[in-house]
């Protein structure tokens, strides 16, 4: 397992050697070994009575990111949101050694029970009971802050609860295009980014459970589902059934940096206006009714009856490193063409500079922070932090 995530990705040696000395099976004796050590497959542990999945441990290639991004010291204490099986707990536990300590939280008490036990004979884990949102405040403050599921804020207690320049990997899913990002607090209690990269999670439940809810395509039955509560439905209903407008735009894409970077200028660009990610039904899938990058869905942008989701085709293998593909727009509906053109027009200009500058910032600021005293292009605000993103343009950047 650990030899093919190494083919596959960067991470840290020190992760490494904690996932080699933890053995994952013990954790998901539900699972094949096959399935267990799979690098790219999660083991789903617990499903609603409508089989939607509650808990899981996550992939091993899910699972080496966080780390990385998290990276605790040796004798760090450590709080994790989402304790699941306790595999987590247990690598976090392997990375901070004896002298640091692991409080794992989890809002489900079956959960919590579950990892009590798997984790029972690890004197440097603690296993809570309790709703993650608060944090614990009974063994703050931490020097890492480690969420395992997808959060709709940045919530105040994991910004209290942790240090200066202490660091909180969260996924957030309330961003228009979900990332788990690496933070580190400020002394101005501003939270920065140093890291983002996609991935998706099993959403967190309790105070931080998301209120909003997706929006449906499709006549006769869903096809696809936008995930934004902004979306107009009724309009955007019968969008499949008009034909397709295509927009190839020249610019090639790198698996890394260049997709998370282009999701972060987007963001920045077009913030909440329209941006979401969506995902295809099992029917839509099984009819094939649009071309996307990935199995599940993508990033899409919606306005009014019309949406456009990006997809790419392999592009001629050149001198770079990876797989390059050419990206290009599809858009359905009444304004489809003005969409289409519109947004591949901002592919081409991202293509022409922007690529080629730092890659974009995430910062989470106090909910009370006045706008004129903001960093960058505000994308949301939420009830605890308001979060922009901030880009950089070396020729304009001091010194």
């Amino acid at each position: 397992m650990v030899e093919r995530l190494r083919k596959s990705m960067l991470f840290s040696d020190r992760v490494a050697t904690a996932m080699l000395k933890v053995p994952r099976h013990a954790y998901v004796p539900e699972a094949e070994p096959t399935t267990a050590y799979n690098p790219f497959e999660a083991v789903v542990t617990k499903r609603s009575a409508e089989g939607a999945a509650l808990s899981s441990a996550s992939a091993p290639w899910v699972v080496a990111r966080m780390l990385h991004q998290a990276l605790p010291a040796p004798g760090a204490r450590v709080l994790e949101v989402g304790a699941g099986t306790g595999y987590n707990a247990a690598l976090l536990a392997e990375l901070v050694g004896p002298s640091g300590a692991v409080t794992t939280v989890d809002h489900a008490p079956e959960t919590a029970d579950r990892a009590r036990r798997v984790l029972a004979d690890r004197g440097n884990i603690t296993v809570v009971h309790g709703d993650g949102a608060y944090g614990y405040a009974p063994h703050a403050p931490y020097d890492v802050i480690t969420v395992t599921a997808g959060a709709y804020d940045v919530h105040r207690a994991w910004a209290e609860q942790l240090v200066p320049g202490g660091r909180i990997v969260v996924p957030l899913q309330c961003l228009p295009w979900h990332m788990t990002v690496a933070f580190e607090r400020g002394d101005d209690s501003v939270l920065r980014s140093v890291d983002a990269s996609t991935a998706g999670f099993i959403p967190l439940s309790g105070i931080g459970a998301p209120t909003g809810d997706s929006v449906c395509v499709g006549i006769e039955e869903p096809l696809l589902r936008l995930h934004d509560e902004k979306a107009d439905g009724t309009l955007l209903k019968d969008a499949l059934e008009r034909p397709p407008v295509q927009r190839w735009t020249g610019a090639v894409v790198e698996d890394e940096p260049g997709w998370n970077h282009l999701y972060l200028w987007l963001m920045a660009e077009i913030g909440d206006q329209g941006l979401c990610k969506f995902n295809l039904t099992p029917r839509g899938q099984e009819e094939k009714a649009v071309r996307v990058p990935m199995g599940w869905g993508g990033l899409a942008v919606h306005r009014g009856g019309s949406f456009a989701y990006l997809t790419n085709r392999n592009a001629a293998p050149d001198t770079t490193t990876g797989s390059p593909f050419e990206l290009a727009f599809i858009a359905h509906g009444p304004e489809s063409e003005e969409l289409a053109d519109r947004l591949a027009a901002l592919i081409r200009r991202w293509n022409d500079g922007p690529r080629s500058h730092p890659r974009p910032r995430i910062e989470a600021h106090p909910a009370d922070t006045p706008y004129e005293q903001l960093a960058g292009h505000v994308v949301l605000d939420r009830p605890d932090h308001r979060i922009t993103i901030v880009t950089t343009n070396p020729a304009e950047s001091p010194g």
